[in-house]
């Protein structure tokens, strides 16, 4: 191992080479893909952020064409490079622009780098890595050309910033403005990941641990499918990945889900699909491996998934939890609630879908379900209605006719009996077929007079007048 010293200024490590060669450690930056906001066009093709990890660091300064530039008169600016994978890091270096090709005169742009941070992160997203500096003392005279920190953590992307937005202290008291102008970033640390120590050959202590300390081999994150101190732990049932932070999806048996990439081992529950279990079947499948076909559901993405019951009800003609029942004879349309026509060719025998006849109507009715009659039956019917009406008519003026006419030869001859009796009462009465006291005649009735035996004629028949008026004459002797 070769001796080396490290300078520290305000958190700052610079690695001073007493041998020429500092460590084993590589630059895992070096032609690896970079990004840049706020690109200076009018120089475009000295401001590539590919420049800042081409390895050439020879000519630091603003005609150089080694380092990408920024514009002017902006508050934010970014510029991250991609290791492609996770590593475990050391130590960054950084190599400024400078006015000229010397470094000593990097003061007259400093004031436009004060303030910046740096961070390493699994993602583009500053705010989910690891802050490994912030520059909070330079000022323009201190500030280095080529800077170091060190910072032993593991990650996929070294982002650099620089902002100066309001409400945001910052040591740059003159400028209300930013710009990278960056150089030369150079990110050392192990080229493989699991090992650590000055020549990256020391493998990390614990079996299950991905990432390690650089220099002392604690492990900093396990392995997917892993947890604990020392990574010997697996990940509780139901959970996977790095971290055991990813849920298993809908496995069949969820204890058999791979607790390293979430794999469902034994396949996936009803209604789920895919090497881990989190899509659904497609529309109009169900069941275990989304082998089932739906039915005739009304509408076929509301055919449930899991068990393939019809969550809207069935399209016409069908009914049942899975639509698969045809509406009974006699019925038909939707939920089987419409009842076919009695007119048809065969009574109720109907399409059970559309309710349209089968073989079509019995005479007199047309249409597709046998609803409306012809008009041959209409004019029939109509004409047998007429003649139905008048014999009605006849029949009822018959029957009055009848009653009246019964009526009076009952009158007639009920009063006639009348007559006839009260004679025969005063004979009895009298011996000598005389009339009675006038208190015992009914004086409403007319009196009648029996022929004599010498056949002759009797007035009182004939002449209800002159009967009348005998009677009275008889009343009066008495």
């Amino acid at each position: 191992m070769c001796s080396r010293h490290f300078v520290q200024i305000a958190n700052v490590v610079v690695c001073i080479s007493l041998s020429g060669v500092c460590n084993a450690y590589v630059n895992l930056a070096l032609h690896k893909p970079a990004f840049q906001s706020n690109s200076n066009q009018a120089k475009e093709d000295i401001s590539v952020a590919n420049y800042v990890v081409d390895g050439l660091k020879t000519d630091p300064s603003l005609d150089g064409g080694q380092c990408a530039t920024t514009t002017l008169g902006k508050q934010t600016s970014t510029w991250w490079v991609d290791l492609t994978s996770i590593h475990s890091i050391h130590h960054i270096t950084i190599y400024f622009m400078t006015m000229t090709k010397g470094l000593d005169n990097h003061h007259e742009i400093a004031s436009s780098y004060l303030g910046f941070s740096v961070y390493v992160s699994n993602t583009t997203d500053k705010q989910q890595g690891v802050l490994c500096f912030k520059d909070n003392g330079f000022n323009e005279s201190t500030k280095p050309a080529v800077f170091t920190t060190k910072c032993t953590v593991h990650g996929r992307y070294v982002i650099y910033n620089n902002e100066k937005l309001a409400g945001i202290e910052n040591p740059d008291r003159n400028s209300a403005y930013v710009m990278n102008n960056l150089c030369e970033v150079e990110v050392y640390g192990c080229q493989t990941a699991g090992y650590y120590g000055a020549d990256c050959s020391s493998p990390c202590p614990h079996v299950n641990c991905q990432h390690c300390h650089i220099e002392t081999g604690t492990c900093q994150g396990c392995m997917p499918g892993y947890q604990g101190q020392r990574c010997q732990l697996d990940c509780e049932r139901g959970w996977y990945g790095v971290n055991c932070n990813k849920t298993c999806g809908h496995c069949r048996h969820m204890d058999q889900c791979s607790n390293t990439n979430g794999t469902c081992l034994t396949g996936c529950d009803a209604g789920f699909q895919g090497e881990l279990c989190n899509t659904t079947c497609e529309t109009g499948w169900y069941g275990e491996d989304c082998k089932e076909t739906c039915e005739q559901c009304r509408d076929l993405d509301q055919c449930s998934h899991i068990n393939g019951t019809c969550l809207t009800g069935c399209r016409a003609g069908f009914h049942g939890d899975f639509c698969n029942i045809t509406c009974e004879f006699g019925y038909y349309g939707i939920g089987c609630r419409q009842k076919c026509s009695a007119f048809c060719e065969t009574s109720f025998d109907c399409n059970t879908v559309t309710g349209q006849c089968n073989g079509g109507c019995m005479d007199g009715w047309e249409g597709p379900k046998c609803l409306k009659l012809s008009m041959f039956t209409i004019d029939a019917h109509k004409w047998k209605m007429e003649f139905y009406g008048m014999f009605c008519i006849v029949a009822l003026f018959l029957m009055i006719f009848g009653i009246m006419v019964s009526y009076c030869v009952l009158t007639r001859f009920s009063k006639k009996d009348v007559l006839i009796q009260h004679d025969y009462n005063d004979t009895e009465e009298t011996g000598s077929g005389g009339i009675s006291t006038l208190s015992e005649i009914d004086v409403s009735c007319y009196y009648y007079r029996e022929v004599d035996e010498s056949n002759d004629i009797d007035m009182s028949i004939t002449n209800p007048a002159y009967e009348i008026e005998q009677y009275d004459e008889r009343v009066e002797l008495e």
